[in-house]
């Protein structure tokens, strides 16, 4: 189990932004908003969360879609949020603010249904927030069992609020494969996971849910892969890339990074080579669909490379560079990692002239300065 997945164990409940128990006059705009967020579309979906909040700025419902806005851009852009302080900032306090207001109706209504959905669910997340960027991961295991606990109770209340499946499915998953230094933790929560179990409430959730459907596919696809069930994992991923097509390099990653872990490297090839073709046929990316289609062919070479198959490596990072992106940064990390292998292979006149050209290009300081000295070695020998 990699350190992902190690750190979710602390968190028992995520509620990715697709998870909601909605009021019906918000039940289309909503899912609007959440196509827009799947679709990496995350300006326009804010737009539509300003225009409720215009309306009413205290929602519970609102409040915490827009911190979900902000919490898919982290998992899909990577460290991009967590670096952004404003933007951590504004999560953790709306989030907060749903489970103040949230704790209140429960005070006075334990059956709330509202409440008690958007408060469980802010509690995950903020407990993925305390064990991901603040690694504080005991505090993180109490807001997640806070979370669930709330959850449970609302399916005792409501046994049709078909998304909160997807939070039982995925602590199921989990807590079924958690390794033994973790015991502790679901020790303290008391609780204890079965894969039967994570199979069926997330099937339940991405075939009954409503917004928790597509999160609960993405868990269950990173469920068969890890079992090797991989003719549901390409049905599973090929309904969400024609659901969102803007988000179809990062499923291919996704799926990548999967099999790369699982040194499943037969279908990481096969999956590898059909991303890259898929690739061939867009002319023009936004810059999230280019940062993936970049972790694609970076994940690749990297593999070519574990296997020392040095000259596939570095094709690899030659027909990146040969796409001409006008991703400067992206490029210099290509040229080098190219450069790299054609100096361990004795190439030295080519590794010379990649670091020359990220010399020239890049505007980090301290990366160009590592460069030269790198470089000033290979022009005395």
């Amino acid at each position: 189990m990699n350190s992902y997945s190690i750190i979710i164990i602390y968190i028992i409940l995520t509620a990715a932004s697709t998870q909601t128990y909605c009021q019906n006059d918000k039940k289309e705009i909503l899912n609007s908003i959440i196509q827009l967020t799947y679709n990496a579309k995350y300006d326009s979906a804010g737009i539509k969360i300003q225009e409720l909040k215009s309306v009413n700025k205290n929602s519970l419902q609102i409040n915490y879609f827009e911190a979900m806005i902000l919490w898919r851009q982290h998992l899909v852009l990577g460290s991009a949020v967590q670096q952004n302080e404003k933007t951590k900032s504004e999560f953790e306090d709306k989030l907060n603010y749903v489970i103040r207001e949230g704790e209140s109706v429960l005070q006075k209504n334990e059956k709330d249904s509202i409440a008690l959905f958007y408060t469980g669910a802010a509690y995950g997340y903020l407990a993925q927030y305390y064990s991901r960027v603040n690694r504080s991961y005991f505090k993180a295991a109490g807001l997640g069992k806070k979370g669930l606990d709330l959850h449970e109770k609302l399916l005792l209340f409501h046994p049709k609020t078909y998304d909160v499946y997807y939070s039982l499915g995925l602590f199921n998953y989990l807590a079924s494969n958690v390794p033994w230094y973790l015991k502790p933790v679901l020790f303290i929560l008391g609780r204890s996971g079965s894969q039967a179990k994570a199979y069926k409430y997330l099937n339940t959730a991405s075939i009954k849910g409503n917004f928790a459907r597509y999160e609960a596919m993405e868990t269950l696809a990173g469920l068969y892969t890890s079992n090797e069930q991989y003719n549901s994992v390409d049905s599973i991923y090929k309904e969400l890339k024609i659901l969102f097509p803007l988000n179809a390099n990062y499923y291919n990653f996704i799926y990548l990074k999967q099999l790369f872990s699982l040194g499943a490297d037969s279908k990481f090839f096969k999956v590898g080579n059909e991303a890259l073709a898929q690739s061939k046929l867009r002319q023009k990316y936004d810059d999230t669909q280019k940062l993936h289609l970049s972790l694609i062919f970076a994940t690749i070479a990297l593999k070519y490379e574990r296997q020392n198959k040095v000259n596939n490596a570095i094709d690899v990072y030659s027909e990146y560079l040969d796409r001409k992106t006008d991703d400067d940064d992206m490029n210099c990390w290509f040229l080098f990692a190219r450069g790299k292998l054609y100096e361990s292979s004795g190439k030295i006149s080519n590794a010379i002239n990649d670091y020359k050209m990220v010399i020239q290009i890049t505007k980090n300081q301290s990366f160009g300065n590592m460069i030269q000295s790198r470089l000033n070695k290979l022009i005395k020998k």
